[in-house]
């Protein structure tokens, strides 16, 4: 493989460049795990996927000192390079930690992105955890609401040597020793603007152990995900099973209407309980289908609403007065229409997660205020 580093003048050559000379080790040949006793790494597989449009990223034990914040795992910040105004930046986003920096990129001084984006993330994160540590919380409409930050592609160059490197197993982090660090010397920011460590080019203070947490792709097995995020997780199935047994409701309506206007067109009112029972059993069953279809979608946003209510209670009740209405006419009806007995046990498993603990918490969360 032939040095390359020094031909790729370009913003995101050097950021990756000069953090490795900040310490950091790249994770991608471990996919994305961190070794026991570091602090942290970068990885280079979605810089890869993406052309270098999805930046890098800096994965982070959440962890102040010797303190580990089991819940959060690992955080993972996407660290991307954009123009603004015809002048490169580059932006580092963590919506698990509430972080979001930008920092400008001299041309002159092209690794002092690397010691701008070392000093905050290393600083920030313990400051973070112990926050956490300390009982806070942040909301889902707090990770939700940091703005995203558009990277712009690297050179199809670099992305083919980026590409080359994850196939082959190879961290960024052989770089100096492998002599793709050609051309300008790499100079360390202004004391003030890196950490005096990071001025110093040490690497990332470690931790003393990761408390047996495997950290992949910047989570923790088990954790990381807020109880808003789990709520959601949990209503989406429930809300998208209601809106289809809500839907076999309103299209059983319509059959049902359909059968009354078949009625008045072929016997006009000769059959007039025929064509009002049909009638009537066809507008209460469209109209609930049609609410449970919306009460479904509210429940699967955890939306603070009565239509989840309606829903649950229009697919336990109107499948039975069906099924019941059915059987004193006629068995074979009453087998015909048999299946729409499924919308019980799907409104009963809506039930159970509309008034589950973390759902009803995540809808006082995410109501308007």
């Amino acid at each position: 493989m032939p040095p390359a580093f020094a031909s790729f003048d370009e913003p995101h050559a050097w950021l990756i460049r000069g953090l490795v000379e900040y310490g950091w080790p790249d994770l991608t040949p471990f996919g994305g795990r961190i070794p026991a006793g570091r602090a942290g790494g970068m990885e280079l597989a979605r810089f890869r996927d993406s052309g270098g449009r999805d930046g890098l990223h800096l994965l982070m034990v959440a962890a102040s000192g010797p303190q580990l914040c089991q819940e959060d795992g690992v955080y993972d910040f996407s660290v991307r390079c954009f123009r603004r105004d015809g002048a490169w930046m580059v932006g580092v986003r963590c919506p698990e930690a509430n972080f979001i920096q930008e920092f400008p990129f001299d041309p002159g001084n092209p690794t002092w992105v690397a010691g701008y984006v070392h000093q905050a993330v290393t600083a920030y994160v313990p400051q973070f955890v112990g926050w956490r540590l300390q009982g806070g919380e942040l909301s889902w409409a707090q990770r939700k609401g940091l703005p995203e930050i558009e990277g712009e592609a690297c050179s199809a160059a670099m992305t083919r040597f980026v590409d080359e490197l994850v196939r082959m197993r190879r961290g960024a982090d052989t770089g100096p020793t492998e002599g793709w660090w050609l051309g300008r010397d790499s100079l360390p920011p202004p004391a003030g603007q890196a950490a005096a460590a990071a001025a110093a080019g040490r690497p990332i203070a470690p931790i003393a152990a990761l408390g047996g947490a495997v950290a992949v792709a910047g989570r923790a097995a088990g954790g990381g995900a807020s109880p808003t995020e789990q709520a959601l997780k949990k209503a989406g199935p429930a809300g998208r099973a209601l809106s289809f047994a809500s839907g076999v409701l309103a299209l059983l309506g319509g059959v049902s209407l359909l059968n009354a206007l078949l009625t008045v067109a072929l016997f006009l009112v000769d059959r007039p309980a025929a064509m009002a029972g049909s009638g009537c059993f066809g507008l209460l069953l469209l109209g609930g289908g049609i609410a449970g279809i919306l009460g479904g979608r509210k429940l699967s946003r955890c939306e603070a609403s009565a239509l989840p209510w309606i829903a649950i209670a229009a697919n336990l009740v109107l499948p039975l007065m069906v099924a019941a209405s059915m059987l004193f006419i006629d068995l074979a009806c009453c087998a015909g229409v048999s299946p729409v007995l499924v919308c019980v046990p799907i409104a009963l498993y809506a039930l159970y997660v509309q008034v589950d603990p973390k759902v009803k918490l995540a809808r006082r969360e995410l109501a308007p205020r």
